[in-house]
């Protein structure tokens, strides 16, 4: 994968859209179990990306405006637009750990953001308060 933030970021989106599509499209019929995990796995890594960069000071503005650029973004379902949005939202409401001596807070800032964000997708996915019904 490249170094560049914004080839990394518009990829990841790219993966974690084109995994939805199953997930998120009626005309594709009922996803199963197992894509709905690939999906919600391509999310995750979407969004420890977006965390990571966001700890590295990445300007919000240039992500949210990859996902509305991205080739996937247009045609993503708004499914996945939205949650996108959302878990930029959130990265960069979140605090930035970008002191030296702040290392192990900033792994654990980015990966709790992606297991946060993970669990989000997968209660949307799974729709778990139907199930609850």
């Amino acid at each position: 994968m490249s170094n560049d933030p914004t080839t990394q970021l518009r990829q990841a989106f790219q993966a974690a859209a084109s995994a939805s599509v199953p997930v998120f499209r009626p005309s594709a019929g009922e996803a199963g179990d197992s894509e709905k995990q690939q999906f919600c796995e391509m999310f995750e890594a979407f969004a420890r990306l977006v965390m990571e960069h966001r700890q590295d000071g990445f300007p919000m503005a240039k992500v949210v405006k990859i996902i509305l650029a991205a080739p996937g973004g247009g045609g993503a379902p708004k499914e996945v637009s939205k949650l996108a949005r959302s878990a930029v939202i959130e990265a960069y409401d979140r605090h930035r750990w970008d002191d030296d001596d702040q290392k192990k807070y900033r792994k654990e800032a980015i990966e709790d953001f992606a297991n946060d964000m993970s669990l989000k997708c997968f209660q949307r996915v799974f729709d778990t308060e139907e199930d609850d019904a």
